[in-house]
C-alpha cells in the first residue's frame, strides 16, 4: 500500500502515505493522502475508526465541549442563500434560513426571502412557524419553487424528510 508516518504510529494510531502524485498541467504534486478521500472505502473508515479511538475519549472529557457546541451552533444558524434560478416557467431555489422560537413581524421576509426559507425540520422548536424561522440547521437545503420572484414559494423537495436523522440524499 505504501509507507506507515511513523511520528503517527503506536499508541496514535497509524498514517499510510502512499505515492500518489498528480500532475497539473506539468507540475508534479505529491498527494500522500489521496487514498482518504473515498469515504466509503475498508482504509478510510478503518483510519476514521482508530483515530475516533484517540480523539473521542478526550473530547468526551473536555470541560468546555458543551460551551463551545452552543457557541458554534449560534455562529452556524444563519440564513444560507443560493441564486434561484428557473426551470421551465417556474423560479427554483435551495435554501434554510435561521432558526428561532418564534417568528418576529419586523423580521418578516419578503417573498422573495421566503422563498429561500428552510423548511421544517425535527430540530425545529416549532414546526407551524412561518418560513423565516425555520431551521437552517438541517442537514440539507430544501429546495423551493414558485411561479415569480414576487409569488409565494412552495417546498417542491425536502431531502430532510427522506429519513429520520435528514442524512439520506438523492444523487
Amino acid at each position: 500500500m505504501g509507507r506507515v508516518l511513523g511520528g503517527l504510529g503506536g499508541a496514535h494510531g497509524s498514517l499510510v502515505l502512499q505515492g500518489q502524485v498528480d500532475d497539473y498541467n506539468g507540475v508534479k504534486v505529491p498527494d500522500p493522502y489521496w487514498w482518504l478521500e473515498d469515504p466509503d472505502s475498508e482504509e478510510t473508515k478503518a483510519f476514521v475508526e482508530e483515530q475516533n479511538k484517540l480523539t473521542m475519549p478526550f473530547l468526551e472529557k473536555c470541560e468546555v465541549k458543551a460551551q463551545f457546541q452552543q457557541r458554534l451552533t449560534e455562529l452556524y444558524n444563519y440564513p444560507k442563500y443560493s441564486c434561484p434560478y428557473k426551470r421551465g416557467n417556474r423560479q427554483a431555489s435551495p435554501a434554510a434560513a435561521p432558526s428561532s422560537r418564534q417568528a418576529s413581524p419586523a423580521a418578516a421576509p419578503s417573498s422573495r426571502q421566503a422563498s429561500l426559507a428552510a423548511a421544517p425540520s425535527s430540530r425545529q422548536a416549532s414546526p407551524a412557524a412561518a418560513p423565516s424561522s425555520q431551521a437552517s440547521l438541517t442537514n440539507q437545503d430544501v429546495l423551493y419553487v414558485q411561479d415569480s420572484l414576487d409569488s409565494p414559494a412552495t417546498v417542491f423537495f425536502d431531502p430532510n424528510k427522506l429519513s429520520e436523522d435528514g442524512t439520506v440524499a438523492l444523487k
